[in-house]
């Protein structure tokens, strides 16, 4: 086992085709042809060479969907440790009036 080095697919010969990459988050491929591939003749496959990478200019970046404490935890641990403080307050206040 190993990474591949190598992309195989069908092409028809009157078709361009586009290689996307470079997200993160995308799922990693499945195909059939993992199945099927140890029986290909290498020789037999009409080798492709890729043109120069270039930016899409139709790419539209995703929305970033991270829930807004997950993003700035600090403000939970605050928010905790500000109510404890005010929560500690009232209740040595209520002591001190009780005492007297």
């Amino acid at each position: 086992m190993g990474i591949p080095k190598k992309i195989t697919f069908r092409a028809e010969s009157n078709e361009r085709y586009c290689l996307y990459f470079g997200n993160p988050k995308a799922k990693d491929p499945s195909y059939d042809i993992e199945e099927l591939f140890y029986y290909l003749d290498p020789e037999s496959l009409a080798p492709w060479h890729l043109a120069e990478v270039t930016e899409n200019p139709d790419y539209v970046p995703p929305k970033d969907d991270t829930p807004f404490t997950e993003k700035y935890p600090w403000i939970i641990w605050g928010a905790i440790i500000l109510m404890i403080l005010v929560l500690g307050t009232i209740i040595l206040r209520m002591m001190i009036r009780t005492s007297k």
